[in-house]
């Protein structure tokens, strides 16, 4: 009977446990945010559906008496004191919460809680450019607020550190600004001092930022002034894209080659020009019923030619009124479908170095004016095999040059009698578009790269199989060569990416002298692949994409063209 009653009596305390329990439970989840909210502690707790509302308390750490501060069903922002201020930024506060009946409900534990501290922009880093100054900046608050708040930056700007700052623009979260001087070609050049204020709102608060000088130092190189003489439009489509821009010095005179007129999803129409004095010329005043998606072209005095690809290979000579039928070899054992062609004239004979179903073996082939033969390579005329890229074939200063790569590994071979002789070879990953130049009998190549693991290079050839990259590893204003060229002094003038900012960039032309590079004066804001350099004597001849005729795809429909003269 006893064991009975023992029983009965620890039944009844569970069950009456359990009663306070489901009818006064503690809160289960409470939190009070630690600096992650402007002005503003954030009280964060999970609903009790049995419960209409809890109670908050807070106390200032260090003190002894709470304060109810609400009463609230919902979690709860504590702006202490409202108004500008908000809560103290930085200041320690205690909380606890409870059901708010009955009166003797459990507390939580004891949260810390505080508002975020404004912080001042110290730090901003600054891109210098010749037309204008692009700004990053990572200190002052975290912009990933808890309550409403929104955060702005206002930039101010002053020629002296001591003097009348200027606001120039505000931005918002993005915590960047290109500072442009295009439109205002007298501030071009200057040193500048820039302060940044953080600006918060509802709680209006400005947290005054460090004053940052920018001083412009044009990548490290000095300036070459040239005299720039605008040679205005090269050529223009009607519809459609320009691409496929190639330029050669034939004879001293500048050739432009290009593809027009070209669709997104379709072929367009190559076009050739010559520099005549400070006009271009179009030389083909006609062209054949076909459309290409690469060409390449070669001249001479009296003659030009013209390769092309679509669905097959085309190969056509204009005598300066009329086409003549299509010479497209068909002699050598293999069909009319190439991956990839290129032409010059050699001696007055035209040769194409090129790559021809089944088997897209390399051969170079020559046109005498009336058959076609292979020139080099094995008793087929197989020069190379595998898999070859960007085969190109180059008259330079009276050499035949023929570049290729076969996987990674590059080659530069020259003509001697009826044999290829190798002047290069070499191995180097995402090697493309690859130009020669000689300077007397020193041979130069550039290249671009088809990775950003890789930024490209200006190479001398030093051996059969070494070479010597003419840009500096420490190079941060090279990335992609697009083009090259040499001047009589032997100078290397070449055309790269010039970053100011992720919304800033374009080709640019620099110029290396033997010792080092310099950095060719103008501007170039405007300009946009492709692009083309030639020189006569110690002139730049600048062919480039017009970006402000660029179309949805990015693409310029208009080439533009300058003169650089010493």
């Amino acid at each position: 009977m006893k064991k009975i009653f023992s029983l009965s009596l620890v039944v009844l305390l569970i069950l009456i446990s359990c009663e306070k329990e489901e009818g006064n439970p503690k809160p289960k989840r409470f939190t009070a945010s630690k600096g992650f909210s402007v002005a503003t502690v954030y009280i964060d707790f999970e609903k009790d559906p049995n419960v209409g509302s809890v109670l908050v308390e807070r106390r200032e750490k260090g003190t002894q008496n709470w304060q109810i501060i609400t009463g609230t069903g919902d979690p709860f922002f504590d702006r202490h004191g409202y108004g500008n201020e908000g809560m103290p930024p930085g200041k320690v506060f205690e909380y606890r919460i409870r059901n708010d009946w009955p009166d003797d409900a459990e507390y939580s534990e004891i949260e810390e809680g505080y508002a975020y501290d404004i912080l001042p922009v110290t730090d901003i880093e600054i891109t210098i450019g010749e037309t204008s100054n692009s700004l990053k900046w990572n200190e002052g608050n975290n912009e990933s607020f808890l309550n409403d708040v929104k955060i702005r930056f206002d930039i101010y700007r002053s020629e002296d550190s001591l003097g009348t700052y200027e606001k120039i623009a505000d931005v918002d979260h993005d915590r960047a600004y290109h500072d442009n001087f295009y439109s205002n070609p007298e501030l071009q050049g200057k040193s500048f001092f820039y302060r940044i204020d953080t600006w918060f709102s509802p709680f209006y608060s400005i947290s005054e930022g460090t004053i940052i000088s920018a001083v412009p130092q044009n990548s490290g190189n000095p300036i070459i002034n040239y005299t720039i003489t605008d040679l205005g439009q090269a050529t223009a489509s009607v519809s459609g894209a320009i691409y496929n821009l190639l330029t050669k010095r034939i004879d001293n005179t500048v050739y432009l080659g290009v593809i027009k007129d070209a669709a997104i999803t379709a072929y367009g129409k190559p076009a050739l020009y010559k520099l005549n004095g400070s006009t271009w010329q179009k030389l083909w005043t006609s062209i054949p019923d076909v459309s290409f998606d690469e060409t390449n072209f070669a001249a001479n005095s009296d003659k030009s030619y013209m390769a092309g690809l679509s669905d097959s290979l085309c190969v056509y000579e204009w005598n300066g009124s009329v086409w003549s039928s299509n010479l497209t070899p068909g002699n050598l054992g293999k069909d009319d479908s190439p991956s990839s062609v290129s032409i010059d004239v050699f001696n007055n004979d035209l040769y194409m170095a090129i790559k021809q179903a089944p088997d897209y073996d390399l051969q170079v082939l020559k046109w005498d004016g009336a058959v076609w033969d292979t020139i080099g390579g094995d008793a087929n005329g197989i020069i190379a095999a595998g898999s070859i890229f960007e085969p190109a074939i180059e008259n330079i200063d009276g050499t035949l040059y023929l570049n290729y790569r076969v996987d990674d590994t590059f080659f530069i071979k020259h003509l001697n009698g009826t044999t290829w002789d190798t002047d290069l070879e070499w191995y180097q990953e995402w090697l493309g578009n690859i130009e020669l130049a000689k300077n007397s009998s020193e041979l130069y190549f550039n290249s671009g790269t088809r990775s950003y693991t890789y930024n490209g290079g200006v190479y001398k050839v030093t051996s059969s199989s070494t070479v010597e990259n003419l840009i500096p590893d420490d190079a941060e204003w090279f990335f992609d060569s697009f083009a090259m060229a040499i001047d009589s002094d032997g100078n290397i003038i070449i055309s790269t990416e010039k970053v100011e900012s992720a919304e800033s960039h374009y080709p640019a032309l620099y110029l290396f002298d033997g010792t080092g590079w310099n950095t060719i004066s103008g501007d170039f804001s405007n300009c946009m692949r492709p692009v083309g350099i030639e020189t006569l004597g110690t002139d730049i001849y600048y062919i480039y994409g017009d970006a402000a005729s660029q179309n949805a795809a990015g693409q310029p429909t208009i080439l533009q063209s300058k003169k650089y003269s010493k």
